[in-house]
């Protein structure tokens, strides 16, 4: 159960973030990252259960994850 939640946020990273903009907005400090392939990584902080949060990206090119 918990891989399926941590899939479907993940599903959502580049939603709303200005793909292929190396200042976008939406990102969290630090962010967007270059990757190797040539995109950027864009990054959400999602609340975690209890008191902590958990940091998602994604490149907005390959898909990868850091």
């Amino acid at each position: 159960m918990y891989l399926n939640h941590v899939k479907s946020l993940t599903a959502d990273i580049l939603e709303g973030h200005s793909l292929g903009n190396s200042k976008c907005k939406y990102c969290v400090e630090g962010f967007p990252r270059p990757c190797r392939c040539g995109g950027l990584f864009h990054a959400n902080i999602q609340k975690a259960n209890g008191n902590g949060y958990i940091q998602f990206d994604q490149c907005d090119k390959c898909g990868a994850h850091t």
